[in-house]
């Protein structure tokens, strides 16, 4: 149930017992790309990372597309609804195809604020505004849903033109 997570909160998944490479319960956009269909961690822990890029596991060690999703769109539900839901996913596979961008770290950066379209604006001298919380970028527009969350997701993957998330 919703309810039962929190924001920030680690979740242990059960491990896979099948020998078998995992499998997503979606394909992938394009079988070139990093959609979680590879390696051997289709279960377990969610840890968070900081740091230099030099201490994060290879992304063929990274839990499974479908998991991070399944255990975020719960999250989104507190906040976001069904119609936002759907739209951030296909915005995640519309990015995904166009960038080669791998869509578990989208749902990696929106972790800190469950995936909220709503969050509200951080300024600690810089603007930080929406789900990827970029510098300085664009914020949810209820008048415009698609197109905001769209450019959320773009100015926290490859920046604004102020600068880097």
């Amino acid at each position: 149930m919703p309810n039962d997570l929190q924001i920030g909160q680690v979740i242990h998944l059960p491990e896979r017992q099948s020998s078998a490479p995992p499998q997503p319960s979606e394909p992938a956009p394009s079988s070139d790309l990093h959609s979680g269909s590879g390696g051997s961690n289709g279960g377990g822990s969610f840890v968070s990372y900081s740091g230099a890029a030099s201490g994060f596991p290879d992304p063929s060690e990274w839990v499974l597309y479908s998991a991070l999703w399944s255990q975020k769109a719960l999250l989104m539900k507190f906040h976001d609804s069904d119609a936002e839901i759907d739209n951030i996913k296909e915005v995640m596979r519309t990015w995904q195809k166009r960038h080669k961008f791998d869509i578990r770290a989208i749902l990696c950066i929106m972790q800190e604020c469950g995936g909220n379209v709503r969050v509200p604006t951080t300024d600690n001298g810089v603007r930080n505004p929406g789900t990827m919380q970029s510098h300085n970028g664009v914020e949810f527009n209820p008048a415009d849903p698609a197109g905001s969350i769209l450019q959320m997701v773009k100015d926290g993957t490859i920046g604004t033109s102020n600068g880097r998330t």
